[in-house]
């Protein structure tokens, strides 16, 4: 699927930016048409932009970002705005990163979270409550990034939601008008069926949700954590016993209309139940098994979820949910849910390791 930021359509184009394979120019003549709403064939997909891709948009309160798509008159559809900045990955993990004894500094950019040791993005990292040689380091300073959209932000939205051309149409009530970025979402493979969506920033109460909510993410301890994630989380690992518990256990669950996905502790999956269509909605899934090579037995979900780490962000959107566990080998595994399926992904290890492997085993 290609993604083009295409500004104004009212005016003459004056950029075109390409988000994936290339960008197709639109005609300055283009009309007002009356597609159909969602893009054929790509209706589970998430429509995923950075904030340098909408240059007149930097600087806006993610909160009065607004989307909408035309239909026969325009229609307010749900946009998340998810905020990124660069960390210090010690804080992150609670190791020591001050005074005697501290580790090497060691930064990364990962999803902001005012709930977790990465903090909210134009914030400082919270200061463990083991006191400030687990805080910030003050002779390795991290700028505490952008409260507003700048252009690491990623702004997502659903396919299915994309509408026709609003060329030449009057904008919706409620924004600022020289705020309009039209975005052009097409498929290589069906170059005939455009589709589009707008972004505004909002001058008024408009919701950004549009009163929807795709998809609901449930992080739930059990037992409760006694003083919350900054006072009762255990980052330190309780070993590699693979018949034992995961440390800081959860009862957690990502769910939307055509699914629902439990998890039983950081890096484990124990169930997906299917509700789309004529689905029976039983548990078909035992586990989603991870490893760092074929033969590397000794490192697995199982131990992952034992070992030391934390939660880099953990996000409920109208959109998607993210969970971002950090383990010993890896700064950003995430696992992404949306309204139509939920997704695995690992980045940067932070040691050499042989490639990785998944495992879907069905109950």
């Amino acid at each position: 699927m290609v993604i083009c930021v295409v500004g104004d359509l009212m005016k003459s184009i004056g950029r075109i930016v390409a988000l994936a394979l290339f960008a197709a120019a639109i005609p300055a003549s283009a009309s007002a048409g009356t597609a159909a709403v969602g893009v054929p064939e790509r209706s589970a997909e998430a429509i995923i932009l950075k904030g340098a891709q909408t240059q007149g948009l930097i600087g806006v309160p993610p909160g009065d970002l607004v989307a909408f798509r035309w239909q026969s008159g325009w229609q307010q559809v749900p946009v998340q705005v998810d905020e990124r900045k660069l960390v210090d990955y010690r804080i992150l993990r609670q190791w020591r990163s001050n005074g005697a004894g501290a580790e090497p500094f060691f930064s990364s950019e990962v999803y902001a979270d005012p709930g977790t040791y990465a903090g909210a993005d134009g914030s400082p990292q919270p200061t463990s409550s083991k006191g400030p040689a687990y805080g910030p380091d003050l002779s390795n300073p991290v700028p505490p990034g952008d409260k507003n959209l700048d252009s690491n932000d990623e702004i997502a939205m659903m396919a299915s939601d994309a509408g026709a051309s609003a060329f030449g149409q009057a904008n919706p009530p409620g924004i600022f008008g020289s705020s309009r970025t039209a975005i052009l979402v097409e498929d290589p493979l069906d170059p005939d069926g455009r589709r589009f969506l707008y972004l505004f920033r909002r001058s008024g109460s408009l919701d950004p949700t549009a009163g929807r909510d795709y998809v609901n993410y449930e992080q739930r301890y059990s037992p409760l954590l006694a003083g919350g994630y900054f006072g009762g989380y255990n980052h330190a690992s309780i070993g590699d016993n693979v018949n034992g518990p995961p440390v800081n256990p959860e009862a957690s669950t990502i769910s939307s209309d055509l699914y629902e996905q439990t998890f039983p502790g950081r890096w484990l999956i124990d169930g997906l139940r299917i509700k789309a269509g004529a689905a029976t909605g039983v548990d078909i899934l035992d586990g989603d098994k991870s490893t760092v090579g074929q033969t590397a037995c000794g490192r697995n979900e199982l131990t992952f979820s034992r070992g030391g780490g934390g939660v880099i962000a953990a996000i409920d959107g109208p959109v998607r949910a993210m969970i971002s566990p950090g383990i010993r080998s890896s700064d950003a595994p995430r696992r992404i849910g949306s309204s139509t399926h939920a997704s695995t992904s690992s980045r940067r290890p932070l040691h050499a390791i042989s490639s990785g492997a998944r495992l879907l085993a069905p109950l």
